[in-house]
């Protein structure tokens, strides 16, 4: 019943005077102070820093708050057709002082530890240079679940950017204009890679496109790319989009999702009859956004149990599941842990109220 989820982001760099093993380790290669290997070394034992802290504040299916992530096109790097590029997060192999843009135009972070670690504006700008066919050419998220499915006590999620939003991170390119075609391309090669997680163990994945409904791509369009990128995959994945999905009845429902994250504080209450009866049809999991992701107030657990409450009153609670309306990269580090404790403690409010109403 109302199980919490972590969703999307988290801050990389713990603030001082905490000290940040990951942004020291980070300094230390880019000085060449340290192998490649242990900067590897370095990343994992970030990662499970980061799952310890989610499952402390009390998340039940978690992922490492895409530590390794500067853009959402770190996914494209992955894929064949792409030319070589830097991720910023670490940068290259050059002295510390220096600051500015790497040979290939990446910035260049001249101290990781001076921030979070996630700079959302910056990323939503990097473009990925496409020279040929995009597709599938060596796992992006396959090795990083192996090595935490062995170290964490709680459920994984991992988190893929999709297809339509990732195509509008590329540059024109090798496919010009025809942007569709780029997109079909995109989804094939995260197929591969959806059934790639699954094959070792993933049973949920999360699937964010903030983008999918500004490509001018028409509802057949995103009905067949995401049949293309679910193709043969059991696994129960998730859509993260923009709270206008939700409008869309006749395309939800041919939406290939087993689970929907929705913003409930941006519904229209009229709409809300139809939408239920429509996650109801399917059988889904509704993903409620309860805490927000870009603000560091700290919710209030009662209020969030409020709404909680009221949506398992509407919806069967056991497939209701609670996160946050976004990535929390953007806070603080302590900040964001704070809205996570609260989070929990308002679910634990809700499991409560509707337990007296039985």
């Amino acid at each position: 019943m109302f199980t919490i989820a972590a969703k999307g982001t988290y801050p990389k760099f713990t603030a001082p005077p905490r000290p940040s093993l990951l942004a020291r380790a980070i300094k230390s290669w880019q000085s060449s102070q340290i192998t490649d290997g242990e900067l590897e070394r370095a990343l994992q034992r970030g990662e499970v820093e980061v799952i310890a802290e989610l499952v402390a504040a009390g998340c039940e299916v978690v992922w490492e708050g895409q530590l390794r992530w500067d853009s959402p096109a770190y996914l494209l790097g992955s894929l064949k057709g792409v030319v070589p590029w830097v991720n910023s997060l670490i940068g290259e192999k050059l002295p510390v002082e220096t600051e500015g843009e790497s040979p290939n135009g990446n910035s260049i972070p001249g101290d990781p530890s001076e921030s979070n670690g996630h700079h959302l504006q910056r990323a939503t700008q990097v473009k990925v240079k496409v020279v040929d066919r995009l597709s599938w050419q060596r796992p992006i998220l396959v090795e990083t679940y192996r090595f935490l499915s062995e170290r964490v006590p709680v459920d994984l999620r991992p988190v893929l950017t999709g297809p339509v939003s990732l195509a509008q991170l590329c540059d024109d390119g090798y496919y010009g204009e025809d942007i569709y075609g780029r997109i079909v391309d995109i989804a094939k090669a995260l197929n591969r890679e959806l059934q790639g997680l699954e094959a070792i163990g993933a049973r949920q994945i999360l699937i964010e496109e903030p983008l999918l409904l500004s490509g001018d791509l028409e509802p057949t369009q995103l009905a067949e790319i995401t049949g293309i990128l679910t193709s043969g995959v059991a696994s129960s994945l998730f859509l993260s989009a923009s709270n206008d999905i939700t409008t869309d009845i006749a395309l939800l429902e041919q939406l290939p999702f087993k689970g929907f994250c929705i913003d409930p504080h941006g519904l229209d209450p009229v709409a809300l009859p139809e939408l239920i009866a429509c996650f109801t049809a399917k059988e889904a999991i509704i993903e409620l956004g309860v805490i927000n992701g870009r603000k560091p107030h700290i919710e209030d657990p009662a209020a969030i149990c409020e709404i909680i409450a009221t949506w398992g009153r509407a919806y069967p609670p056991d497939n209701i599941w609670v996160s946050s309306t976004g990535g929390l990269g953007g806070l603080t580090r302590e900040v964001a842990y704070l809205k996570l404790q609260s989070l929990a403690k308002g679910a634990d409010l809700a499991r409560r109220e509707l337990a007296k109403d039985e």
